[in-house]
């Protein structure tokens, strides 16, 4: 069974790219010592939707949201089947995982969040 279209699903997908774009915007005019505060909760807002999202196509047989895409586009389906719900709950699990073993390490407060070597250990390494 495919859940085709329903209004949460949309609600989701919308609210996941709301909060990517302006992330994304927010970053590059908000001041230096806000900007890591600022990434650290875009990116848990969008761990946040894209784990609500794969529980509900977990527990279906997956999800689907249509976008209209105009003339040029047309129709542009968005699809999460079972396989890639599991992947997407498996890594969300490890990098809330790895971000619970680090917080009692860096004890985080808005002047620790600058420093946010904690994603060195998942690769993301500064070529500084």
């Amino acid at each position: 069974m495919v859940i085709g279209g329903s209004e949460l699903i949309g609600l989701l997908f919308k609210a996941f790219l709301i909060v990517l774009l302006s992330g994304i915007i927010l970053i590059a005019f908000v001041p230096l010592r806000i900007k890591s505060l600022i990434s650290v909760l875009t990116v848990f807002l969008i761990a946040v939707f894209t784990s609500i999202l794969a529980i509900m196509a977990f527990s279906a047989d997956g999800i689907e949201y249509i976008v209209d895409g105009g003339n040029f586009f047309g129709s542009i389906p968005l699809r999460i089947d079972t396989l890639s719900a599991w992947f997407i709950l498996l890594i969300r699990l490890r990098i809330s995982q790895e971000f619970n073993c680090r917080i009692p390490v860096y004890r985080f407060s808005l002047d620790s969040l600058s420093d946010l070597s904690f994603l060195d250990a998942a690769g993301w390494h500064s070529s500084a």
